[in-house]
């Protein structure tokens, strides 16, 4: 005849034990969220050192690891490098009740490519999808439009982008894989009158050259002379690859590796190879300095 009040019994003890075990688990919960970005200050890119900025949600400490072998308890630390190459970031923000983890790549002392312009034209009107990747490492810096892992956009066959833009802009952080033998070394007065004719004997239009020019020739003032290496694909897919969802007809890359001398030099003279623009004419030219 007890049987069954004894049941009732284990039955409201079993109960009371497993509401209080998730009572516990609610009380010891945690709404921590780990957030960072990081900036390379200035020319700090050449600097080797990296800005953190925590944006972390809820936490009270914080735990850096530079993938370097250093850490940090600070909350927005700055960090400075001492070799070359990719690191991986990781802050654990905490709380009295638990923890978060964030990682990221940090990239120091690789060659920074400045404002490539990709220019489309299609044979028609299209949507089409451009995605950036890396195959050594790097990442995009900074974007017009903005780069979300890829661009999907309306392009005209006049070039016009989304009815808005004239090229997609980006800039990017890659290894230093560039070629420092062929090219020219050009007195500064005359750099504008070079890449008119040089970018002209590549098929640039005029348009290209002159975005080009009134982009770059006031930022070349520091050095009497300037070597100039070319980087055609060849040497710019090794690092920076373009993929499309449509696949263009024809692909013309072309970035300038800018060195700034103090005295003439003798270059050997690369080849000349001209855009071709039928059908879906993808070109591209962008500039980087050492």
């Amino acid at each position: 005849m007890r049987t069954k009040p004894l049941l009732t019994v284990v039955f409201i003890i079993i109960c009371i034990l497993f509401a209080g075990c998730e009572q516990k688990k609610d009380e010891f919960s945690s709404d921590v969220s780990a957030c960072f970005s990081f900036t390379y200050e200035g020319e700090a890119i050449w600097e080797t050192y990296v800005v953190f900025s925590n944006c972390s949600q809820n936490a009270t400490s914080y735990l850096w690891d530079f993938g370097d072998g250093n850490t940090s308890a600070e909350e927005n630390p700055v960090h400075y490098y001492t070799d070359d190459g990719a690191f991986i970031v990781s802050l654990t923000a905490s709380d009295e009740s638990g923890s978060d983890t964030m990682t990221d790549t940090v990239f120091v002392n690789w060659m920074r490519v400045e404002k490539p312009n990709i220019y489309l034209y299609p044979a028609e009107n299209i949507s089409v999808c451009v995605n950036l990747e890396f195959p050594r490492g790097g990442q995009v810096l900074t974007s017009v439009p903005e780069y979300h892992n890829e661009w999907c956009v309306f392009v005209e066959p006049s070039g016009k982008i989304d009815h808005t833009y004239d090229y997609l802009f980006y800039e990017s952080v890659q290894p230093d894989v560039w070629q420092y033998e062929e090219g020219w070394c050009v007195k500064r007065e005359s750099l504008g009158e070079f890449f008119k004719t040089n970018m002209g004997d590549y098929n640039f239009t005029e348009k290209e050259i002159n975005d080009f020019i009134e982009y770059w020739i006031p930022l070349f003032v520091d050095h009497p002379y300037y070597t100039i290496y070319p980087q055609f694909a060849d040497q710019i897919n090794e690092v920076i690859q373009l993929n499309f969802s449509i696949q263009p007809d024809h692909i013309f890359r072309l970035f300038y590796g800018v060195v700034g001398t103090s005295e003439y030099k003798e270059v050997p003279r690369p080849e000349t190879n001209k855009i071709r623009r039928d059908g879906f004419a993808v070109v591209e030219w962008g500039v980087f300095r050492k």
